[in-house]
Formats: structure tokens, sequence, C-alpha cells
């Protein structure tokens, strides 16, 4: 008999996918992203209990995941599936995996198993993944900003507003400074009349609350491309380029997750990784920034046809930086 080749964190992981197949039945599918909020949702409510089994996790942009490099992964496999609404990769447990090929005292392994029996029941199998995602980000979001970020990203992608514009004014081939883009406020300016006022409402309360809950501190490094995100989407919503918003979104959640947010929220990772992610997050924040000098050009092409970025000052980015204390440029930006 061979020593056991795994420990706590790779046994939370086991009874995850063991659980789900026995509550649920052998032919339950589980989703790569499931299984890792349902592994981290575990992990949390052990250590609200006090225990510590030292699993590698991150925050990144759907949530709180695995971090598989740091894990050694040979007890379950994943394979590419379908599903109705997406593709992804479907986790099982490899053959002739049990509970001895896991190093784990007996009585940490019951109360292991209660925890992710519990969480497995409550939030697994029958849900996919929308309500075990919900609770992460109500329970565990790290900091309101990423609550209210998740919130908005669902309104966007529910929203059902009419564009005023049409797709092929959708490219932006204009090369333009930020600055080129706003003149001078106008409260007077009308609308088309595609522009929905009470979506606007609504896009301009989630923004506002977004400014106010954003950690200028912990997040300094991506400060000024959030800034300019916000603004742009405020101008987008003016315009009435509401499809556009989401895709918008996921773009600056993406690049805010590889540039600051598994960064500043993890736990147990190797420095290896962390080393890693720090070589990658200046890129990543270049290629954002060049990804809204696009968008810029693309409401800039929108301008004349709708005549209402006029309407929207330049002040009004600064009036917001001076508003909250948040510089017009990032310093000091050493991890």
């Amino acid at each position: 008999m061979t020593d056991p080749q795994y420990g706590e964190p790779e046994f939370l992981c086991y009874q995850v996918i063991k659980q789900v197949r026995e509550q649920y039945g052998p032919d339950c599918d589980l989703p790569k992203t499931t299984f890792f909020k349902l592994s981290y949702i575990s992990n949390e409510r052990l250590k609200s209990r006090g225990i510590e089994v030292g699993l590698p996790v991150h925050w990144y942009q759907y949530g709180g995941v695995l971090t598989e490099d740091a894990l050694q992964t040979g007890f379950y496999e994943s394979s590419k599936k379908k599903w109705s609404s997406n593709t992804g990769r479907n986790i099982e447990l490899s053959p002739d995996i049990g509970e001895d090929d896991f190093d784990v005292a007996e009585e940490r392994k019951t109360i292991i198993h209660e925890e992710v029996f519990d969480v497995v029941n409550e939030l697994g199998g029958r849900f996919g993944i929308s309500i075990p995602q919900d609770y992460q980000y109500e329970n565990h979001s790290p900091t309101d900003f990423i609550r209210v970020l998740h919130e908005f990203r669902d309104y966007l992608e529910n929203l059902d507003a009419e564009d005023s514009v049409t797709r092929e004014n959708y490219v932006s081939g204009v090369e333009t400074s930020f600055s080129d883009l706003v003149g001078e406020t106008d409260d007077d300016v009308s609308l088309p009349e595609t522009i929905d006022e009470d979506v606007n409402d609504e896009i301009r309360s989630y923004l506002d609350e977004l400014i106010q809950t954003y950690d200028d501190e912990r997040y300094q490094k991506m400060e000024s491309a959030f800034l300019d995100w916000e603004n742009l989407t405020w101008q987008m919503a003016r315009n009435g380029m509401y499809s556009q918003l989401y895709n918008f979104l996921e773009s600056f959640w993406e690049s805010f997750s590889r540039v600051v947010l598994r960064l500043k929220h993890e736990e147990n990772n190797p420095l290896h990784v962390r080393s890693q992610w720090r070589i990658e997050r200046d890129e990543e924040l270049e290629k954002f920034e060049a990804h809204l000098e696009e968008q810029r050009g693309v409401v800039m092409k929108n301008r004349e046809d709708t005549a209402v970025l006029n309407s929207v000052a330049e002040s009004y980015s600064d009036t917001v930086r001076e508003m909250f204390g948040v510089p017009a440029q990032n310093e000091g930006w050493d991890e």
C-alpha cells in the first residue's frame, strides 16, 4: 500500500465532487465553475468554525475560485462538455480514488465531510451556477465594490433597452484622446427619443455606488482605468449604446481581476503563483487601456449623430475624482 498522496485541501475538494454525485445521482454534472464555488464556500464555512485546511483560493471575475496551479489535482479529471446554455468542463473523480488516498486525521475528515455535505445540499446539484455564485457574492465578497459590480453586471445582462445607434456604428477606426470626447455641460440638451431615462437613472445609480465603494488604496493600480471606464460607460448610456454596456463591463472586470483582484484577495497560494500574476498584470493593464481607446473611438464616432456627448462635461469626471479624493494619475503602484 502506498502512502497517501493528498492532504486536507484536496480532501475538501474530493468531498465536494463525491457529495454532488451521492446527493444528486451519479449522472449529475458538476461544471468546473460550480465545483470551484462549492469548494470555496465549504472552505469559508470551515474557517468560520476555526478549521483551517489551507485551501489555495483567490477572487476572480466570477467570484472566489480554487487556484488549481497550487493544488495536487490528480484525484479528479475534467472533460469538455456542452450544456444547453454554454460549454465548459465537467468534473469527475479519477478512477480508484478513495478516502485512503488522503492524509487527513479521521476527526478532521468527519468535520470536513459534514460541512461539505451541508453546502452541497444547500447550494449544489439542481441549482446550477447562479445560486452558489449569488450566495458567494452576497456573503463572501471581500469589498462592497465587488458586490456592487456583480449586481451591476446582473442588471446589464438582463437589460432590455433599444439602442439608438445601428450596429455598423460600433466600430471605432477613430484615433482620439479622452479629452476630445467631452465638451461643456448643458443640462438642456435634448436626447434622442430612443434614450431610456429610467434605465439611465438606474445605470447612474450603480455607477455612483461603484465610485463610492471603490477602494482606492487597495486597488490603486487600476484606479485611473476604472474612472475612465466609468466615464465611458456613462457616455455610452447617454448615447443609448445599451447593447455594448455588458461586454464593456466584462472586459473591465476581467482586467480588474488580473491586475489587482486576484493579488489582493488570495489565500494559501505559493510564491511562484503570485509572482506569475505580478508578471502578467502590467501587460493586462496595457491591453485594457488600449481597449479603452477603442471604445472612446466608438463613442466619438457617434457624437455628432446623437448630440449627447456635448452634454457630458470633462468637469464631471474631474469633479468625481475631487469628491472622492481620487488623483488624476496613479502613483505608487508597487505591491
